[in-house]
């Protein structure tokens, strides 16, 4: 190889890289329900999951690798509402977030919160935690029938 050729095959290689740099990094957001659609939980079981995974575009890679830092291929952050339970008229729900990097959870220290709402005396009661909107069909101490009604466009309804 001359010269002029290793230099221009180096040039190339250098602008493929800067090109695929420019690439978005892909999200995928999964969950486990549809809109409108009635859904049941019991005591302890998770209600809602939101994972959003995210990889990295080849050209993340590469430079991650030329600055020898861990190559990070794909992170993921899931968000988990859980039905703990109702004490008269208020109804109990655990939340949790945690993340992962390379399919390894709890990268990040996990976070919870313990929340609680009241149900209304007669009819459908609604209640909203960040972007995700439920309405809570019925409720004993055992087990809660709801639906999500709005994720403000988390599942691209």
């Amino acid at each position: 190889m001359t010269k002029n050729t290793k230099n221009g095959l180096f040039v190339l290689l250098l602008t493929v890289g800067v090109l695929l740099s420019c690439a978005p990094s892909s999200v995928l957001v999964e969950t486990n329900y549809e809109i409108g659609q009635p859904l049941v939980a019991n005591v302890g079981d998770v209600m809602i999951v939101i994972r959003a995974s995210s990889k990295r575009s080849f050209g993340d890679q590469l430079a991650q690798g030329m600055a020898n830092q861990p190559v990070i291929r794909s992170e993921s952050f899931t968000r988990t509402l859980t039905y703990t339970g109702k004490n008269e008229s208020t109804i109990k729900i655990a939340y949790r977030e945690f993340s992962g990097v390379n399919n390894l959870e709890n990268a990040r220290p996990a976070y919870s919160l313990d929340l609680e709402y009241d149900l209304l005396p007669a009819g459908n009661t609604p209640i909203t935690y960040r972007d995700i909107q439920i309405e809570v069909i019925d409720a004993t101490s055992s087990q809660i029938e709801f639906k999500v009604i709005n994720d403000n466009g988390l599942t691209g309804n």
